[in-house]
């Protein structure tokens, strides 16, 4: 009766534990798994709460601690995983499942090219809670053209504009990354859409310090693009599609 007795004590812990690790369903994910270097990267985080009592997220008032874990690329020493707190204004009641976003590279100040893995991470009720990890990469593109000329307003910043191609979903994917020539400071990256590489792009400064860069984006049409940098950093200003004879695309 005795063994009985330990052995069902045994069986009962075991559920109890069981049921406590299930009090908290995580899930993190990515649009794809590859970006280029300097773009945003937002992930969906998934929240759902199988215990009895709410989820309190709040800054202040908060009864759960949500964070991101990001590991591997250029973070931290011998690949050691970085944590960076995630705060949200609401509270998840139990049985309630939250869809939520969350932009990575505004909690990383810079992530380098390489391999990066993602979880997301709950502190509740004394225990730990980890989704599944979600896998990406960040590449520096392939440069096809560059062009570098001072600042604006300044004589001692000098900036590179990068036109690179990536391949993403099937087909290849025009950017302009743009950054001081030093390499230090990242002043944007942007997405300029599909690229046919049968003509080299064409990148021409303007009076006013405004960059113009012109590719081919499909087999009758060029797109041009037209940036300007200041030094909180670069705004695409507009985006134009013209057939080979010049004429402008309205559609």
């Amino acid at each position: 009766m005795i063994v009985k007795s330990i052995a069902f004590s045994c069986i009962l812990l075991f559920l109890l534990q069981a049921s406590a690790v299930a009090q908290v369903r995580l899930g993190v994910n990515l649009s794809r798994r590859s970006f280029v270097l300097g773009e945003a990267i937002t992930a969906t985080m998934t929240l759902q709460n199988q215990s009895p009592v709410p989820f309190v997220l709040d800054r202040e008032h908060y009864n759960a601690e949500l964070m991101l874990e990001l590991s591997g690329g250029s973070l931290g020493r011998r690949g050691l995983p970085v944590r960076r707190r995630v705060y949200r204004d609401f509270v998840i009641m139990p049985n309630a499942t939250i869809r939520d976003l969350v932009e990575i590279t505004s909690l990383y100040e810079y992530l380098g090219p390489g391999n990066y893995q993602v979880d997301l991470v709950m502190n509740f009720d004394g225990r730990t809670f980890h989704s599944a990890t979600f896998v990406f990469d960040i590449v520096p593109g392939i440069e096809m053209r560059s062009f570098s000329q001072m600042l604006p307003g300044y004589l001692d910043v000098e900036v590179n504009y990068s036109f690179r191609y990536a391949s993403r979903e099937g087909r290849e994917e025009a950017f302009m990354v743009i950054q001081s020539a030093d390499g230090r400071s990242l002043y944007g990256t942007f997405a300029l859409g599909p690229l046919l590489r049968l003509y080299r792009p064409v990148i021409r400064a303007r009076d006013d310090g405004s960059i113009v860069v012109v590719h081919q984006s499909g087999r009758n049409r060029f797109s041009r693009s037209v940036f300007m940098v200041e030094r909180m950093g670069a705004t695409l200003i507009e985006q134009r599609h013209f057939r080979p004879d010049g004429t402008l695309i309205t559609r």
